[in-house]
């Protein structure tokens, strides 16, 4: 439950690393992290697993009107399928800050390009 430590109108990034549980599953699996925002769900990614490796998931999103409840889910693979999640962090971006960073990388980048 994070209801009291998300803001209205701030982009939020979530990620965590995933894997299923060696000789748990026979074929490819679906894992996914997602909000339950009151009654509706907002995906914040997936991956397909199907090898014993950790495996990052991520996404971002943004709430606009303010929730009574909001949960954090890992959910996906098939029924009696065992995964392990580690590192799952939730942190605010500062979307104009961050658009200042990449437009700074572009422009460096684009200063290295030769001209023609």
């Amino acid at each position: 439950m994070i209801t009291d430590k998300v803001k209205l109108f701030l982009t939020y990034q979530i990620s965590a690393w995933v894997k299923i549980v060696p000789g748990a599953a026979s074929g490819p699996q679906n894992v996914n992290v997602a909000l339950g925002v009151d009654n509706n769900w907002v995906n914040g990614g997936q991956v397909e697993i199907n090898d014993d490796r950790w495996h990052e998931i991520g996404g971002s999103f943004r709430i606009e009107k303010q929730p009574s409840k909001v949960m954090v889910y890992i959910q996906g693979p098939a029924g009696g399928v065992d995964f392990m999640v580690a590192g799952l962090q939730i942190f605010a971006v500062d979307r104009v800050a961050r658009f200042k960073h990449l437009r700074r990388h572009a422009d460096k980048v684009s200063s290295r390009l030769p001209v023609k």
